[in-house]
């Protein structure tokens, strides 16, 4: 018999067994509460690094910092730190006063011992990411030597990140990364000539090898098309130009998740015709809850006789979030609501989040446990099977997440339990399948649902 208490819509087989509800809020701390960003490496995204740094040469507090991103889950007094590398460490506080993803900066102290690459690792409550810091040997803060790959044509293997719109100011989301090859490790200052309205520009150390050098854009675009941006570095000495595709609006917003009220998925499950479940959009409308409106999304499936609500759904830009009892879903003796983040839709392949961690009492035990999300693949084709369409269907554009579930242990550290899932979100469908797998046998499907028929209401 599939349990009602399932995250993201799901009958899957879950971390423990559904319990009673009982009211019991959760958070009632003073304190912030959300996850830095980072990939599937570890690396925190973004992982800005600003000023030189030189070995036996101090640190300048406003000069020398770091940014980070954290994807802010309950208001309040924030700190992030990192542990103390080669003599020096960066420490950033303050108050977060809104929810959503939000950029920090962290200040560094200290003198760098040695040269070398130095790798901090920055904690915010139970997440931490790793930011890698380039040391030059003492005295070698002079200009770095490299060249552009790809000089004196184009930049090759060049990465621009964000949109570019017409009369859209850029953000710090408009980035381009460029790769070079150092010959002698030193420091860097890169500013382009203005083209159609944009500059893009970057500071920074760079060690000898094969490096990456991002640039900041600024500046409106003001004419539609393609726009080549020559750069060149210090002293004229390598070139190489990349390209900006500048729209004339705005992208159309992609939703991987739709929500519109009276919107409907019926779904097969473990490829048995007579076990089916039918999810939908609450038809009476969206619902306010903390100040944000909620889709409140309903099951029904053949062991009850109407539909139950299970969880509320809202999207803010390219990120999706969801309001459920994870004490009933997670299988605590009380219940407590909750808030996360669940879909990321503008992020690359290797991106990881991590929910808070939530506290409560099973079998009468105290227990802790988070939730971490992994962009596995992304727009790839889903192939989806049923007895409605044996044939399969395929949905498109489709980003796959992989969820997992991490246990606090005695001793501070966290295991992953037993059981990960995964999701496959396609545009403008939503949910098209779902998956559930042993961490002892990570090939092997145990369960799954899918997509039979949908209908999106307009």
């Amino acid at each position: 018999m599939k349990k009602l208490c399932g995250l993201l819509l799901t009958g899957l087989i879950l971390l423990y067994a559904c319990q009673k509800e009982v009211s019991n809020e959760n958070g009632d701390g003073l304190s912030s509460e959300g996850s830095l960003q980072s990939d599937v490496s570890g690396d925190c995204l973004p992982k800005e690094v600003a000023g030189t740094y030189e070995a036996t040469v101090a640190l300048v507090s406003t000069v020398n910092v770091i940014e980070v991103e954290v994807n802010v889950l309950k208001t309040g007094p924030y700190l992030i730190f990192t542990d103390t590398v080669n003599g020096y460490y960066f420490r950033g506080s303050g108050t977060f006063s809104a929810t959503g993803l939000t950029t920090v900066t962290l200040n560094g102290t200290g003198k760098p011992l040695l040269d070398g690459i130095d790798n901090f690792t920055v904690r915010y409550g139970t997440s931490e990411c790793i930011v890698p810091v380039p040391v030059l040997p003492a005295g070698g803060g002079g200009p770095a030597e490299f060249t552009f790959n790809g000089s004196p044509n184009a930049c090759i293997d060049f990465d621009a990140k964000g949109d570019y719109v017409v009369a859209v100011p850029l953000t710090s989301a408009n980035t381009v990364d460029i790769k070079v090859n150092v010959t002698a490790a030193g420091t860097y200052d890169i500013t382009t000539a203005e083209s159609n309205g944009m500059t893009f520009s970057g500071q920074g150390t760079l060690l000898e090898g094969a490096q990456t050098i991002t640039l900041r854009g600024t500046g409106t675009p003001v004419t539609a098309g393609q726009s080549t941006i020559p750069v060149t570095a210090s002293g004229g000495a390598t070139t190489c130009g990349f390209t900006i595709n500048v729209l004339a609006v705005p992208p159309v917003a992609k939703d991987y998740f739709p929500r519109t009220p009276g919107s409907n998925w019926s779904y097969e499950v473990n490829d048995n015709p007579d076990d089916s479940l039918i999810n939908r959009s609450d038809p009476t409308g969206p619902t306010p809850i903390n100040g944000n409106n909620f889709n409140i999304f309903q099951r029904k499936d053949p062991s009850v006789p109407d539909f139950v609500d299970l969880a509320g759904y809202r999207k803010a830009g390219n990120d999706y979030y969801i309001y459920t009892d994870l004490g009933y879903w997670l299988g605590f003796e009380d219940s407590q609501t909750a808030e996360f983040l669940f879909l990321k839709d503008n992020m690359p392949v290797g991106t990881t989040w991590t929910t808070t961690p939530y506290s409560g009492n099973r079998d009468g035990a105290p227990i802790k446990v988070r939730i971490k999300f992994i962009i596995v693949q992304k727009d790839v084709v889903a192939n989806v099977t049923s007895s409605s369409s044996p044939n399969s269907v395929a949905y498109p554009n489709t980003i796959v997440i992989e969820e997992h579930y991490e246990i606090e242990q005695p001793n501070g550290t966290w295991q992953e339990d037993i059981r990960f899932y995964k999701h496959y979100y396609s545009l403008d469908v939503g949910l098209v399948l779902e998956e559930g797998y042993f961490t002892n046998a990570p090939s092997v499907v145990a369960y799954k649902e899918e997509l039979r028929r949908y209908q999106i209401a307009p």
